[in-house]
């Protein structure tokens, strides 16, 4: 039920040809950069099927250390759980728990080294939609922790079980903030976000496919929100 990864990562990063109207957050990212890091993940699965889980537990830990040598410094950890319990033959309740928090050391963490929240992790609100951004160029500058609550029931709708398309009906909430960024008039509201909404997802033969149908209830003036979200080889 356990499993232990290590990784080594060393890159160089050039940031180049930012436009005149990018915040000006964005335009200090401008520049050579390298990173030597350190990570572990650390994986306790107790599911009873990977693809069709009905019931068991997925929990993930991962810290990663960069500043072996290289320009960028910083301690990032990240943690997730979901658990799997039926609720009859046929409908499926999960629970998704997951949080990070990223610490720089030094200097300001990079926007791409930030967490950005929304998407699939947070569904009614567009990818990087919720959090810190440049109230001018509306530009998203990331955060330095969030946090993700998802309840879900999966169910049948009616189909032979051979076309593997389910129903479910879910509801997210989260939040993210605090960036150190020195530039700029940056919107930070670290308020609660919270979404609810319906969608089908069907097992292709090229990987999990879902359609979501969501509303925003609780958001900021500034987030950037969507109703009709499609992702390919993702699960909840």
């Amino acid at each position: 039920n356990w499993s232990q990864k290590w990784e080594y990562r060393l890159s160089s990063d050039k940031v180049e040809n930012i436009a005149a109207t990018a915040s000006l957050a964005v335009q200090q990212q401008e520049g050579d950069s390298s990173v030597s890091s350190i990570a572990q993940t650390l994986v306790y699965d107790t599911r009873d099927d990977k693809l069709s889980t009905r019931r068991g537990n997925l929990a993930r830990h991962s810290v990663t250390f960069a500043g072996i040598g290289g320009s960028v410094r910083y301690l990032k950890n990240i943690l997730t759980g979901t658990t799997y319990l039926p609720v009859s033959d046929k409908v499926v309740s999960s629970l998704r728990l997951a949080g990070g928090h990223l610490l720089p050391i030094g200097d300001e963490a990079r926007i791409i080294d930030r967490f950005m929240l929304g998407g699939r992790f947070l569904r009614g609100f567009q990818n990087a939609g919720v959090g810190p951004r440049d109230r001018a160029s509306k530009d998203a500058v990331g955060g330095e922790w969030y946090y993700t609550a998802s309840a879900q029931l999966q169910f049948p709708i009616g189909l032979p079980n051979e076309f593997q398309v389910k129903g479910r009906a879910f509801s997210d909430l989260g939040s993210i903030g605090k960036t150190d960024t020195s530039v700029g008039i940056i919107d930070d509201l670290s308020s609660l976000r919270a979404s609810v909404g319906i969608g089908f997802s069907w097992q292709s033969p090229v990987g999990p496919f879902t359609i979501d149908f969501t509303k925003a209830l609780l958001k900021e003036s500034f987030d950037q929100t969507e109703s009709i979200r499609f992702d390919l080889g993702t699960r909840f």
